[in-house]
């Protein structure tokens, strides 16, 4: 897909409502910390990218009033490659996403080479660890291996999003599950994330089949 070309700056951006714009950042290295895998799939590829603009908020159609965005610009914002639309602006890559598009915000070691410090999720994003496929301690079994077309996988919850914002009380929805809880969850939900030198994944909400205890 041709990828439209603009010459005006990113300064002279205002985005509408609840779009983001987003100065993504090209890896040449990795060296540890958060690794987006080159993959053929590019679904599943995370982007990160500097905020360059925000809109005015989530618009609340219930009571004509506006959710904070819970961004600023300067933040570094994680969302997947298939989220938003790509285009150029004097030559470099930028992305223009709306808010529920950024899955979280990342605190950089080094640009470069992907590293991070720590990572905020945002809304109903978790960050989960895939179990390692094998007969589960209450008898679950699911095939073995990565490229299996099987549809659900275990997985532990490490971390968990603020919840989306309720239209009438203004208030977050708790995401219904808990950091320590197991998960049957969408086998390719979301994508692979390495923080801490831990290979995670960052999916939403309802990628989760069910929970379950062992």
């Amino acid at each position: 897909m041709k990828i439209q070309t603009l010459q005006i700056l990113p300064q002279q951006f205002q985005p509408r409502d609840d779009y983001v714009l987003i100065d993504e950042l090209e890896r040449s290295k990795t060296t540890g910390g958060l690794i987006i895998p080159e993959t053929a799939n590019k679904a599943t590829e995370l982007a990160i990218g500097r905020v360059m603009a925000i809109g005015k908020g989530v618009y609340n159609n219930v009571k004509n009033n506006y959710f904070p965005m819970c961004l600023e610009v300067g933040d570094f914002a994680l969302t997947l490659r298939y989220m938003g639309e790509e285009l150029k602006i004097r030559a470099k890559k930028y992305r223009m996403v709306h808010e529920h598009g950024v899955w979280a915000t990342v605190e950089m070691k080094d640009e470069k080479s992907f590293d991070i410090k720590t990572i905020h999720l945002r809304n109903h994003s978790l960050l989960v660890h895939p179990r390692e496929e094998e007969t589960s301690k209450g008898g679950i079994v699911f095939p073995q291996g990565q490229n299996t077309e099987a549809g659900l996988r275990i997985a532990k919850v490490v971390e968990v999003g603020p919840g989306y914002w309720h239209a009438l009380t203004g208030r977050r929805i708790p995401v219904g599950v808990r950091p320590g809880q197991n998960i049957l969850m969408t086998r390719f939900a979301g994508a692979i994330v390495r923080v801490r030198d831990i290979e995670l994944r960052v999916i939403q909400e309802n990628d989760i089949a069910c929970i379950y205890e062992e």
